[in-house]
């Protein structure tokens, strides 16, 4: 297909926009029968094509005259108005059902396509390509806040291709995220199993053989009789790195990661973004004084974005960053994957809002860490191996790892969709001559 069939169009040519609803604060998180599902800029920033109303805040507005005129319809586009952060401006999701209960805030802007010369699926992907995103941008204004007008989405100038080409992209395109999405729920459905697993045996106390153990009172409340409420740390060593300075950091090397890399690896990402790196030699000094991560050990993060655990897994290699991140290594008699549930679980997240300080820039410290208190099944003195605690790990490991290999296919599945992206719509990939069974039409003219 070549580009001489595409054509050129604003995007105000396509359809309407329209400004969102502004209500008081006290009206967000009122359930009543005023209250609507609220489409503000955080379902826009979860990154999928279609939002999720399941989700959203409710806010009352039983003042709101015209309320007609707000209802999501089908294939509804949904802008970012306002972005404390520049590239979040102007993002775009679509409505894949009508909803009847759902207005947008007033930091969206919603674009409701009126010709049939677009597919509104099509726009979705031609307008988070990188090149689209970048004229989004420089359509924008703004200093602390970053704004963009109805004015400036409507200038943007779009290229489509022919509209049955459009629907065999946004096919191609939408197989990748079916994927990605039904991988997501999958996710969800090991870690809630692992949790649920955790719950039972270690909050319930339904573990096997539990039949024949009595409760006794603790620290902590009941607990199986031979169990110790004891400080975390004396079942593993929690520590910080080594210090690394600006100045060790090169342009290539052994990764070093900080807090949000760490995030995005436990999310799934293999190549993580904006990576610094020390050299070799700086690794093998920092190596030889307290060691570096192995599988098994756990980093948690300490600061900013806290508790979110990760698990080194085998072939990683890789230094931290001192104070971004603690290290749970050296465990004696608990495992990876108890400690990483606990840690996810309401008693673990009570341990670790005790070990918390600061309220602008809050952080855990590793002595208040340290001092967490947990409860745990007995250890056999001559093995240090806990029965339950092998037990668990035989049962849970495997659904961590599926939850993390999945996690990894979701990250491997956005990269080729997103190296596929510009090509289609550019038409250097020509899709014109493929037999592809298109997506459900987007183009219907709404009244």
């Amino acid at each position: 297909m070549s580009s001489e069939t595409f054509q050129e169009y604003k995007i105000r040519d396509l359809g309407s926009f329209r400004n969102g609803v502004n209500f008081k604060k006290d009206q967000k998180g009122v359930e009543s029968s005023d209250s609507f599902a609220l489409i503000n800029v955080k379902d826009i920033f979860s990154g999928g094509r279609y939002l999720d109303f399941e989700s959203m805040d409710s806010v009352a507005l039983p003042d709101l005259k015209n309320i007609d005129r707000y209802l999501v319809q089908k294939g509804d586009l949904f802008f970012v108005r306002s972005s404390v952060k520049r590239d979040g401006i102007a993002l775009v999701s679509m409505a894949q059902t009508a909803q009847t209960q759902a207005v947008h805030c007033g930091f969206v802007i919603r674009f409701r396509l009126e010709s049939e010369i677009a597919d509104r699926l099509f726009l979705v992907y031609l307008l988070r390509d990188a090149h689209y995103r970048e004229e989004l941008k420089n359509l924008s204004g703004g200093a602390a806040i970053t704004n963009i007008s109805q004015d400036g989405l409507g200038n943007l100038s779009v290229f489509l291709p022919p509209l049955p080409t459009q629907r065999k992209i946004a096919s191609i395109l939408s197989a990748y995220d079916d994927l990605i999405e039904n991988n997501t729920r999958r996710i969800a459905i090991l870690e809630e199993m692992a949790q649920a697993i955790y719950r039972e045996w270690f909050v319930h106390f339904r573990f096997p053989g539990h039949e024949k153990v009595k409760l006794v009172e603790s620290p902590l409340g009941k607990i199986p009789v031979g169990w110790e409420v004891i400080e975390i740390s004396k079942y593993c060593d929690i520590r910080s790195s080594k210090r690394v300075f600006a100045k060790d950091y090169c342009e290539s090397g052994v990764p070093f990661y900080r807090g949000k890399e760490i995030i995005e690896k436990q999310q799934g990402a293999i190549d993580v973004s904006n990576t610094l790196f020390i050299s070799e030699e700086k690794f093998a000094e920092l190596c030889s004084k307290l060691g570096a991560p192995q599988p098994g050990d756990l980093l948690l993060t300490s600061v900013g974005t806290l508790g979110v655990p990760y698990v080194v897994r085998p072939g990683e290699r890789f230094y931290f960053k001192d104070g971004n991140l603690t290290w749970f290594r050296d465990y004696t008699g608990i495992n990876a994957s108890f400690l990483y549930c606990w840690l996810l679980s309401p008693a673990g997240k009570a341990e670790l809002a005790k070990a918390t300080i600061g309220s602008s820039q809050q952080a855990f410290t590793i002595v208040l860490l340290k001092s967490m208190q947990i409860a745990c099944p007995p250890i056999d003195s001559a093995q240090h191996t806990p029965t339950l605690l092998d037990q668990f790990q035989d049962v849970v490991g495997p659904l961590l790892s599926s939850a993390f290999n999945l996690a990894k296919k979701n990250n491997n599945l956005r990269t080729a969709r997103d190296l596929l992206l510009p090509k289609l719509i550019s038409g250097q990939l020509d899709v014109e001559d493929l037999d592809i069974e298109s997506v459900e039409p987007h183009t219907e003219m709404v009244a």
